[in-house]
């Protein structure tokens, strides 16, 4: 009997930061680069966006010193916990559990700040922070968005709307070829990883976001919506949304989503006049 392999446990941190400056609010993605093959010719992760994050490191003192490291070096922004009436046992909103690799995901709901706030409230910065000032020679007055470090893993940064994420095609898409079962890979370098659209809804929810001033337009997009693309659950939550809105709205608003506009007096007349002049048809 073939022994199954034992993979040491692990932790990865992603961070949902949410840009509620902007109307609708925007969520911060990066594009992560393939990983290069292995020596066995074997492909890794492959392009795509998702939220930033990473491995927990042994350097990171706890679980959100590594989102806070992994953020400020895949954006250049440094972030923060945000206020969330969730209680859990790290300060994460979602905590995922992959046993097939031994590994646990943790996506935090994090906020902007600075490096001046950050060196003010801790009374012994980490040793990233420690690193980070040293390496570019920091005051406890440097502030703001600065260089992104990781720069061979992710390539770029950028803020979409949820309604643009949700339309995004998928990073790795699996197909069912037209001749058989068999099941082949297509990619988009600027698609969105699966997973990551998955965990930024759930998250959303979690948290308590109104999906409805999130996405505006959500009737409208989810018309355009692949299900396979999100997974039965995740689409149908969409779609059960977006009735709601329906249910709600004034009939004038309602026959507008529904694009059951009243023709005009024109067309009326055209489509009817025969049976209003008792011509026969």
């Amino acid at each position: 009997m073939k022994k199954v392999q034992e993979f040491p446990e692990t932790a990865t941190c992603f961070g949902l930061l949410i840009d509620q400056n902007q109307v609708p609010p925007r969520i911060i993605l990066v594009h992560n680069n393939a990983d290069p093959l292995k020596p066995n010719g074997e492909e890794g992760k492959s392009d795509g966006y998702g939220l930033p994050g990473g491995g927990k490191e042994t350097k990171d003192q706890t679980l959100f010193h590594a989102i806070r490291r992994e953020f400020r070096s895949e954006t250049g922004i440094w972030v923060k916990l945000a206020p969330t009436k969730r209680k859990s046992e790290f300060g994460e909103v979602l905590r995922e559990f992959k046993p097939w690799v031994n590994n646990i995901v943790y996506t935090f709901h994090v906020e902007p700040t600075t490096l001046e706030e950050i060196v003010k409230e801790e009374e012994e910065p980490d040793e990233f922070i420690l690193e980070v000032m040293k390496n570019n020679k920091l005051t406890k007055k440097y502030l703001g968005m600065e260089r992104i470090i990781e720069t061979m893993e992710s390539e770029r940064s950028m803020s979409l709307t949820l309604g643009s994420i949700l339309l995004m095609p998928l990073a790795v898409k699996k197909e069912y070829m037209t001749d058989g079962p068999f099941r082949a890979l297509s990619k988009n370098r600027e698609g969105i990883f699966f997973s990551h659209r998955i965990r930024i809804i759930k998250a959303l929810d979690i948290i308590g976001y109104d999906f409805l001033e999130l996405v505006p337009n959500l009737f409208e997009i989810i018309e355009k919506l692949d299900p396979e693309d999100f997974g039965e659950g995740c689409y149908e939550f969409l779609s059960d949304i977006a009735s709601l809105k329906i249910m709600s709205s004034s009939d004038s608003a309602r026959r507008q989503l529904l694009n059951m506009a009243r023709p005009d007096e024109e067309e009326l007349i055209e489509k009817y006049q025969d049976w209003a002049t008792g011509t026969p048809r």
